[in-house]
């Protein structure tokens, strides 16, 4: 059996993903909340704008930290690609679960778990999506 050591080797760059992708995710479900209950701005509304915060932060910290390539054109752009098909993925799981959960929930707990499931939709799609194109940058 593998060691946790060897594990945790063998995963590196998917657990550094996740941690990153936390990370910013908190920042931009932060972000989200507080436009919702400030401006009283709609749930697709405050996520764009919440993602939209902690983007440069999440390229900066993959392109380096996860999948060791520098900062440069070809790198911005597979980002800014898969950013926009992220983005669009996240926002409709998450009009479609505040949607579901509006009657039922809070407004802030519906977003939070409308957020919720996004990330974990878009997270194991753009994550794959941008190994496989990251691994065609030299």
């Amino acid at each position: 059996m593998e060691s946790i050591i060897n594990i945790i080797e063998k995963y590196r760059k998917a657990l550094s993903y996740i941690v990153v992708s936390m990370s910013t995710a908190v920042l931009e479900t932060i972000v989200g909340l507080l436009l919702i209950n400030i401006f009283d701005v709609n749930e697709v509304v405050a996520n764009t704008v919440g993602v939209c915060v902690g983007t440069l932060l999440h390229y900066i910290l993959i392109t380096g930290k996860v999948f060791d390539k520098k900062v440069g054109y070809k790198t911005i752009f597979i980002y800014v690609l898969t950013f926009f098909i992220g983005l669009a993925i996240q926002d409709a799981v998450v009009g479609l679960v505040s949607a579901l959960l509006k009657n039922v929930l809070d407004v802030n707990l519906s977003y939070i778990i409308s957020k919720f499931c996004s990330l974990a939709v878009s997270f194991v799609l753009m994550y794959n999506v941008r190994k496989f194109l990251y691994s065609k940058v030299d």
